[in-house]
């Protein structure tokens, strides 16, 4: 009986950790591709600074540059929309620290359990 709490108990800590591993490359996955959205809205920011400089008269170059402001308005997304696409990803997050935590804990209790069957009596004092 102890045997078996013991292989079940670390059986699901090596699921947890499993687990863990998956769920850091799901949020590090998501950070990215926050950071790229924010470049991509710093790229727009910089070309369309780029194209009303070029067009000033300050500017003493002949190249004009432009840039189609309907097509950057339309791909610029609000943070709240970023975040919407986000949703399911951290929902899916949320269930996995759960479930880990869940694992951890009854991982750990099944050890305990374990080790205590092999001393003789769960709830004596071998002290």
């Amino acid at each position: 009986m102890a045997k078996k709490f013991q292989i079940i108990g670390l059986s699901l800590l090596l699921v947890a950790f499993g687990w863990e591993c998956f769920s850091q490359t799901l949020s590090d996955n998501k950070i990215e591709s926050l950071l790229a959205e924010l470049h991509h809205k710093i790229d727009m920011l910089w070309e369309s600074e780029y194209a009303e400089f070029t067009q000033s008269s300050q500017n003493t170059t002949t190249s004009i540059a432009l840039v189609d402001m309907n097509l950057t308005n339309k791909q610029w997304k609000p943070y709240e929309q970023i975040r919407a696409d986000f949703k399911l990803s951290d929902e899916q997050e949320k269930f996995g620290q759960m479930a880990r935590i869940i694992l951890y804990i009854s991982g750990s209790i099944c050890v305990i359990l374990a080790e205590r069957f092999k001393k003789g009596c769960l709830w004596k004092n071998n002290g």
